[in-house]
């Protein structure tokens, strides 16, 4: 269009001057004419390179929109790969606790519903599987909300000491049935802006990692308070990460040991989840960990 446009006036532009000599030629002496007809010529050399001028703006426009839309073909490709393994992960989670709960539920209906030796076994394995799907589906929600931009934090002034007393009768049982002990902070005094509901999904999901690979020692909450933050940290006596994996973990369906995962009830979503949330508060998680030692995750999060 913009093309078309330009040969337009240069056309109408060279019609008018040829007309303009010929009258010139007419009217005027030869000395004159050659006088009128060098000032044109210098006029319209100036016009032309105006003119040309537009198409060299106009092309260079039509690059940058070429290399935009290569860009943009990019990302829609990278989008497609990405859409492409999420489902395909997504299928190979949820196939085997749903062939797993139609196993045993079918070995049930042949006969095994009777014997009182394995039906309570069968049961109780059919609603491990159950709960294990009800924690994908509700991972997938989370992580799908968020990573649509649809996650709203209602961020309050929250007392830091609530949260760990919280976290406190949710887990000592738990922990202390492994076998584990748990250390918590004396935190009294410490207010924090959070959203009350999601800085609570990322200790659980924190936690509830620190027991699955931990078979003895200590589960540790420890808090720094500095002057506009606290450094959160949730340190266990675990079996450790490989570096290797360290940049991999917050990825999606990433699992150092995917048979403990899996026996655990975890969906391979939880530190994905917890980056995200950490992020959204403005902060950035952190992880260390020595083979053998145990593995410390890093926090910080804004004071009242």
């Amino acid at each position: 269009m913009m093309l078309n446009k330009i040969t337009l006036k240069i056309s109408c532009f060279l019609i008018v001057a040829i007309i303009f000599l010929i009258i010139s030629y007419e009217l005027l002496s030869l000395a004159l004419f050659l006088i009128v007809g060098f000032l044109f010529i210098i006029i319209t050399y100036y016009i032309l390179i105006y003119l040309l001028s537009d198409i060299s703006i106009m092309q260079d426009k039509l690059d940058a929109s070429k290399s935009d839309f290569q860009n943009d073909q990019i990302k829609l490709n990278d989008l497609e790969q990405v859409r492409s393994r999420f489902l395909a992960n997504v299928s190979h989670e949820l196939k085997t606790p749903i062939f797993t709960i139609k196993g045993y539920a079918e070995t049930l209906l042949d006969g095994a519903l009777e014997d009182k030796n394995v039906n309570s076994d069968f049961i109780k394995k059919i609603h491990h599987q159950s709960i294990r799907l009800e924690n994908l589906f509700s991972d997938l929600i989370n992580i799908s909300r968020i990573e649509s931009n649809e996650l709203v934090l209602n961020i309050q002034e929250i007392r830091l000491d609530k949260i760990i007393t919280w976290l406190e009768g949710y887990y000592r049982e738990k922990i202390q049935d492994k076998g584990l002990n748990f250390i918590i902070p004396d935190c009294d005094d410490i207010t924090v802006k959070v959203d009350e509901k999601h800085i609570k999904s990322v200790f659980t999901n924190l936690l509830d990692n620190a027991i699955t690979y931990s078979e003895k020692g200590n589960i540790i909450i420890s808090v720094k308070n500095k002057k506009d933050m606290v450094t959160i940290s949730v340190t266990d006596n675990g079996v450790g990460i490989k570096d290797e994996h360290l940049e991999k973990i917050f990825n999606r369906f990433y699992r150092v040991d995917e048979a403990r995962s899996r026996d655990s009830g975890g969906t391979g979503l939880g530190l994905a989840i917890v980056k995200h949330i950490i992020e959204a508060h403005g902060s950035k998680v952190l992880v260390t960990s020595i083979m053998g030692q145990g593995t410390t995750f890093t926090f910080d999060i804004a004071k009242a």
